[in-house]
């Protein structure tokens, strides 16, 4: 991403000849926060409840149970698990 690019030359002047270490855990924290966002916006948390709904439902109908309830529990919101990062 562009604007990744320019974050990251912004943030090596600050940094002196060891930086690597300090650049990799801000590179992984935007990496991650990127990729909430992208689940919040798309769904998957809510597809993945449902998926592992059906499968447990699935598991222990296979298993001779009936009269199966599984209730899972919705996702937060995506404020919520995308906090404010500073650096």
């Amino acid at each position: 991403y562009a604007g990744y690019t320019v974050a990251i030359a912004g943030i090596i002047g600050g940094y002196g000849p060891d930086a690597a270490p300090q650049l990799q855990t801000l590179a992984q924290r935007e990496t991650l926060s990127q990729m909430t966002a992208a689940a919040c916006e798309q769904g998957i948390l809510t597809q993945a409840g449902d998926r592992a709904q059906i499968a447990i439902t699935q598991l222990l109908t296979l298993a001779g149970h009936t009269n199966i309830t599984v209730t899972t529990t919705p996702p937060p919101s995506c404020a919520t698990l995308l906090p404010a990062i500073t650096y």
